[in-house]
């Protein structure tokens, strides 16, 4: 947060309400202020006229201000649009997302629930229930729920990224299968865009260990895909040599192990060392090894499985 230094600040009015104005533009909103604060502050509404005129405020939305010294940034423009929206807005989707800590992209736009008609620059508006959105607090922002905002993000950027953002929040221990099957029955209205696609995902993560990355999320995708590949067992460990080792994906049967490997190099020797070891550990066992890179699953998918399929026999 670039924070506005007090001696940067004009002193708009010789009272004591001044301090009030740059403890909410300093502290609290990351340098924007709404007309309506800066009025409880003691403004008037031609200061604040001649405030925007000679440059030192800049208009963000109607009546929603950016002091000039203050460093343009997301969260300032999450605080700016909820200002404009007004009591009740909920920041939403891929916005929400990413004060939850999730990697997602809000493509330029603030998403946020919100009852107003009218458009602003820079503003995704929707209207649902306020109560569907089950909001918290985050970061000093309302937000829609771990839970809300992943649905939103079904909706909005389908059922892919709504499984990569599933799987992180589960590795971030913000939510579990359980607990969004449960925000689906309660809120999930059928026939709601995205509902379908996270109940179908759910399904398929039922009996299902926790995805590490990315790339691992991916990879069981590609392999669900294809109805030639038997369904593998997930994380299961092998052990030999005196040490045990998970692997991603593992058929025992069939005797073959596929395993992602999203690095391309290794800075710790003793990290390299281990993960030779592990590498090496199927093939003792009499097991097939298939590496499923980064490469290979984003832009030579079918190749993949072609390994995949070479290496059960099937």
């Amino acid at each position: 947060m670039a924070l506005v230094p007090v001696d940067q600040i004009e002193l708009w009015l010789a009272t004591t309400d001044s301090a009030r104005l740059v403890e909410i533009v300093q502290q609290r909103q990351h340098g924007v202020i709404s007309m309506k604060q800066a009025l409880a502050a003691g403004l008037s509404t031609d200061q604040v006229s001649r405030l925007v005129a000679s440059g030192r405020w800049i208009r963000v939305h109607p009546q929603v201000y950016r002091h000039a010294s203050a460093v343009p940034s997301a969260i300032a423009a999450d605080h700016a649009a909820l200002l404009w929206a007004g009591p009740g807005a909920v920041l939403t989707g891929c916005t929400a997302g990413a004060h939850w800590g999730l990697d997602t992209a809000s493509h330029g736009a603030v998403e946020l629930n919100a009852a107003r008609r009218h458009a602003t620059a820079g503003v995704k508006t929707q209207r649902a229930h306020r109560e569907a959105l089950m909001p918290t607090t985050r970061r000093g922002l309302v937000v829609a729920g771990v839970e809300a905002t992943l649905l939103g993000i079904a909706r909005c950027r389908g059922e892919q990224l709504f499984e990569l953002r599933f799987e992180q929040a589960r590795r971030s221990r913000l939510t579990t299968p359980a607990a969004m099957r449960a925000y689906l029955d309660r809120h999930g209205a059928s026939g709601r865009t995205g509902v379908a696609s996270a109940r179908a995902i759910l399904a398929g993560l039922a009996d299902s260990s926790v995805c590490d990355s990315d790339l691992e999320v991916l990879t069981a995708r590609l392999l669900r895909s294809d109805r030639r590949v038997p369904r593998p067992r997930r994380q299961m460990v092998l052990t030999w040599d005196g040490g045990a080792y998970r692997f991603d994906f593992v058929w025992p049967q069939e005797r073959v192990v596929l395993e992602t490997n999203g690095r391309t190099w290794h800075d710790d020797p003793t990290d390299f060392e281990r993960d030779n070891q592990k590498w090496s550990g199927p093939g003792a066992l009499g097991y097939r090894l298939v590496m499923a890179t980064w490469e290979k699953v984003t832009r030579r998918p079918q190749a993949l499985v072609a390994e995949v399929i070479a290496a059960l026999g099937v």
